[in-house]
Formats: structure tokens, sequence, C-alpha cells
């Protein structure tokens, strides 16, 4: 984690937290999601589990896991940061009906 300058918290959920960080090494913005250090096994497991899952997948539709570190004390993985939610997106789409 020592890569990335970590920022202000983005969001949270099942899993944990979502915060804002910047690569040191050139400066892109990311997201790092961390799991909460008292979460239980099950869901640690889980989150190993999506993780090493979703770091082999390379798909447009997929995002990349750019670093991840399952083996901290809070497992953590940084991905591109995006620039807005589905909600955002989809509230900000012009829809066009066919006619």
């Amino acid at each position: 984690m020592d890569r990335f300058c970590i920022g202000g918290l983005i969001g949270q959920g099942g899993f944990g937290k979502v915060y804002e960080a910047t690569r040191l090494d050139d400066g892109s913005t990311c997201a790092i999601k961390r799991l909460d250090r008292s979460t239980a096994d099950e869901l640690r497991r889980r989150f190993s589990r999506e993780v090493r899952m979703q770091a082999q997948l390379r798909h447009a539709n997929v995002v990349p896991i750019i670093e991840h570190d399952l083996t901290d004390q809070e497992p953590w993985y940084a991905m591109p940061r995006a620039r807005c939610n589905l909600r955002q997106y989809i509230d900000g789409y012009r829809w066009v009906w066919p006619r």
C-alpha cells in the first residue's frame, strides 16, 4: 500500500470501505477497496476469492485490479477510479426511444 497516497472515503458496503487514492509512480487516480479488520472469516474468504477471480479477468466491461494484498491485516485491492457511479450515469444518460 506504500505505493499509494490514500485520500477521502468514496463509499462503503458489505465488505469494507472504498477510498480515493493516487498512485505515486504515475500520479493516476484510483480507488482502493479495503476490507474491515473485524470482518468475519467467511466474508474475508469471499473477498479474497472475488479479488483473485477479478484479477484474472480482462474485458472492457470488467474493472481491472491494478494491485492487491490479501495477506494484509486489512486486505485490499486497487482499481481505476470511475468517473461516476451507475446511478449518476443513468441519471445523466439521454434516453432516445426509437420511433
